[in-house]
């Protein structure tokens, strides 16, 4: 029987993997459909591999940092997929670039910190305590600083995964 926190993770990849579904089920042309379902799956799979890694070892403090480490990119990925979502939607990407971005620059450093800031305060809020909880020795539960370190960590190995299927995207004759 797992901890309640785990299994929340576990709904978690459930969630992001029902969306990688609907995502890559999208008609679209098929270089852009080969340059989405080529990010997505590689993200995936990394993600799964991590957690399941994590329930695997028996060393408690690499079991701690695995599963810190998929947490923040599960929520990069689930952002991510928001983002996909509201653009193909309502086109707010777009939208943002033209009107906005263009227009205030500063502005793209802001939605760029608040596109790292919300994986984070979500799981400094709410899944952080559950594991201080579980595991009380843990330093790197402790440490918001080592934390942060491994959330940029997170988000820089999702940002090289799934780059090339974006950039392979978006170089694609439409």
């Amino acid at each position: 029987m797992g901890d309640k926190i785990d299994d929340a993770f576990d709904w978690l990849i459930l969630i992001v993997g029902t969306m990688n579904g609907v995502l890559i089920g999208l008609p679209e042309d098929v270089e852009a459909k080969k340059a989405l379902t080529g990010g997505i799956i590689l993200a995936f799979f990394v993600l799964v591999m991590v957690w399941l890694l994590s329930h695997l070892t028996k060393r408690e403090r690499l079991k701690i940092t695995l599963k810190m480490y998929a947490w923040f990119y599960a929520l990069f990925m689930l952002e991510m997929f928001v983002w996909l979502f509201f653009e193909q939607t309502y086109g707010l990407m777009m939208n943002l670039s033209i009107h906005v971005f263009s227009v205030f620059p500063p502005l793209t450093f802001l939605f760029l910190a608040l596109f790292f800031a919300v994986p984070f305060l979500f799981f400094d809020q709410l899944v952080r305590p559950e594991y201080r909880e579980i595991y009380r020795n843990s330093s790197l539960l402790k440490n918001r600083k080592l934390l942060a370190l491994l959330c940029v960590f997170a988000f820089a190995t999702f940002i090289v995964q799934i780059l090339p299927s974006i950039l392979l995207g978006a170089f694609t004759p439409h």
